[in-house]
């Protein structure tokens, strides 16, 4: 008996239908296609299609089945069901199906529950147990390879689209090492009497009396040297970014966990919260109200700002996206701000429609670049980044421009916005829509410099 089935791409948490049906399959004759044996599991375990995944759990007639429905449902669950299910068959893939009789189909039994599709624990790479183990001289043969193909690199990503160069690619590869060796069964001891287990003191260890250590020496993992190869290979020859490998990004003084889906936070945007900082020193006021992050992804503005914020106010992290939200969740729970940060799900202010002039203040890091230029933009963001986070439209304002209309009603007198922008232009852009919008509703606008000096971000206080 099949006892759960999960959709090709779930949400998280997310609860669906699951129908289960007991159904008896009777051989066609001669010529057709035996449903009972062998033909019958190669060909159920290869049929999908938008409303229905079938799988068989038994080899000989009566087969147990289970569909899994996504957007139909049978009208009951008897002989209808056996008409419905016919015909999803017929429709669902070509192969045999033409050799499947409808009256040779008969539903023994019916039964419908209510699941709730797991979702997976976001731990970074430093933080796995050490359940795999290597001689540590197959670990130098890896890193040897995997220097190799770093090396093989060169200047050709910085040239092609400013991306990683070969010295770039060889200290990542250390940041991975340190995160995947837990420790080495035969490290010496330090005069303090502690083994050495970080990566680099295990390699200098290595380096200063290399052949009797590796004789005998055998390093606990955090991945198998399988995996670590795969992972190297995809950062290298896929430009996977290596956020991703690794499991976390570092922000601030945050680690915060990323996945595929969840928009890798950035270096610049750091100052967000020190821009936060100041306006609440010159407003002491606003450290009492509620703060919201627009468009939250991994969470770090939110986590930023509600340990900004410390045993005063609250703040709420906004996404639409279902692994940013259960992203953002699991880093706010890390941090243990549950009841400081509230995570919503919904697009920008949609969600907040009943707290109109209510918001102390608003930080956004929206999706801001040029659909056009998305293409020649790093191969790690076009290519692995969602796009949901990146694509502001043909001149990179759609989304600006949707946040500044609804900061003009949700924040409060002398509420603070600061949104982070492409730069130049666009900072320019943005700035002159907040000081011209009718009702005059924001004064006191600057554009901010970056770190890198440029003009990045775009601040504003509410009138």
């Amino acid at each position: 008996m099949v006892s759960h089935v999960t959709p090709t791409r779930p949400s998280f948490g997310e609860t669906y239908l699951l129908f289960e049906a007991h159904l008896h399959f009777g051989k066609v004759g001669r010529g057709g296609f035996d449903v009972g044996g062998a033909q019958w599991w190669s060909w159920a375990s290869g049929c999908a299609s938008p409303c229905m995944r079938m799988v068989a759990s038994s080899l000989a007639p009566p087969v147990h089945c289970c569909c899994l429905l996504a957007s139909r449902i049978p009208p009951s669950p008897s002989s209808l069901l056996v008409a419905w299910l016919f015909r999803e068959l017929r429709t669902s893939a070509n192969l045999a199906s033409k050799h499947i009789k409808q009256d040779r189909l008969f539903c023994m039994s019916f039964a419908a529950h209510a699941v709730v599709s797991p979702a997976p624990h976001l731990t970074p790479l430093f933080e796995r147990p050490a359940i795999h183990s290597a001689a540590f001289s197959s670990l130098l043969s890896w890193r040897a390879w995997a220097r190799e193909l770093a090396l093989s690199v060169g200047s050709k990503y910085l040239e092609a689209d400013g991306g990683p160069d070969s010295n770039d690619l060889l200290r990542e590869l250390d940041w991975l090492l340190e995160d995947a060796v837990d420790h080495c069964s035969s490290s010496p001891v330090t005069s303090y009497g502690k083994a050495k287990s970080s990566w680099r003191d295990i390699e200098q260890s290595a380096n200063l009396g290399k052949d009797s250590f590796v004789s005998g020496s055998v390093v606990h993992l955090r991945a198998s040297l399988e995996e670590l190869r795969k992972c190297w290979k995809q950062r290298i020859c896929e430009r996977r970014p290596f956020q991703y490998i690794v499991g976390c990004a570092h922000w601030r003084d945050l680690v915060l966990c990323v996945q595929e889906g969840v928009l890798i936070p950035r270096p610049e945007t750091e100052m967000m919260i020190d821009l936060a900082e100041e306006a609440i020193k010159a407003n002491g006021s606003l450290r009492k109200g509620m703060w919201v992050d627009l468009g939250t992804g991994s969470g770090a503005l939110a986590i930023g700002l509600g340990l900004l914020l410390g045993s005063e106010g609250s703040v709420i992290a906004v996404d639409a996206f279902d692994e940013a939200i259960y992203t953002a969740r699991q880093n706010v729970l890390r941090y243990n701000l549950q009841d400081k940060v509230n995570v919503l799900q919904g697009s920008w202010l949609s969600p907040l429609r009943n707290k109109k002039g209510e918001l102390a203040g608003i930080l956004s890091n929206p999706p801001y670049i040029p659909s056009d230029c998305i293409p020649s933009v790093q191969a790690e963001v076009s290519k692995h980044e969602p796009r949901s986070a990146l694509d502001g439209g043909q001149e990179g304002m759609d989304e600006l421009m949707k946040i500044c209309e609804g900061a003009s009603w949700a924040l409060q007198a002398g509420g603070y916005l600061a949104l982070e922008t492409n730069g130049g232009r666009q900072a320019e852009a943005v700035a002159e829509l907040l000081r011209s919008m009718s009702g005059f509703y924001f004064h006191v606008v600057h554009i901010v410099e970056d770190c890198a000096g440029i003009p990045r971000f775009v601040t504003a206080v509410h009138g």
